[in-house]
C-alpha cells in the first residue's frame, strides 16, 4: 500500500472485486482527478472507445480473438494494449478461463455462446513498448507512462 496522495492531473484507475454466491467478477472504471493534460485525456478517451468497440463485436457466433479490434483502435490513436492482461471469464476462480487477448494476431480459442458470462478489460497504455510489474495489487509500467482500464462485465 501506498501512502501517496491524489494530485490534480492524476488519472486513476480504480478496480472492485465481488465474490457473491461462489463467483468471483470485478469492474474497472479509470477516472480524472482535477484537471489533467490532453494526453491522459486521450488516454482514457480512447480505452473507454476500445471498450465500446468490444462491446459492438460481442455477440454468439462471433470468435474471441476477434476481440483484437480494441488493438487496431488503440494503435490507430497512438496508444498500445497492454498485453499482458486479459479479458477473463467470470465463474468460481478468480481470473478464471476464457482468455480473450485484446492484441492483434491473438491465438485464443473458441467462439461466442449466448449463456456465456466474461469480461473484456482493455488496458491501454501511451507508449508502445513497456513491461508491467505487480506489487500487491498496484500495477506499475516500468517507464511510468500511463495506463487505463475500463470493463465490460456481464455479457450473456
Amino acid at each position: 500500500m501506498t501512502n501517496r496522495r491524489l494530485e490534480d492531473s492524476n488519472i486513476v484507475n480504480v478496480d472492485v472485486t465481488v465474490y457473491y454466491k461462489d463467483v468471483h467478477g470485478d469492474l474497472s472504471e479509470t477516472f480524472f482527478v482535477g484537471e489533467v493534460d490532453e494526453a491522459s485525456r486521450h488516454l482514457v478517451h480512447c480505452t473507454y472507445e476500445c471498450l465500446e468497440t468490444a462491446i459492438f463485436i460481442v455477440k454468439p457466433g462471433i470468435r474471441f480473438r476477434d476481440v483484437e479490434d480494441i488493438n487496431r483502435h488503440a494503435t490507430m490513436s497512438g496508444l498500445a494494449v497492454v498485453k499482458s492482461y486479459c479479458g477473463h471469464g467470470i465463474r468460481e476462480l478468480f481470473h478464471c478461463a476464457l482468455s480473450i487477448p485484446h492484441y492483434g494476431r491473438n491465438k485464443a480459442v473458441g467462439i461466442m455462446k449466448a449463456g456465456q458470462t466474461f469480461i473484456i478489460e482493455p488496458m491501454i497504455n501511451a507508449r508502445h513498448f513497456f513491461y508491467l510489474i505487480s506489487i500487491s495489487v498496484f500495477i506499475v509500467t516500468i517507464y511510468l507512462y500511463c495506463s487505463s482500464v475500463f470493463i465490460l462485465r456481464n455479457l450473456a
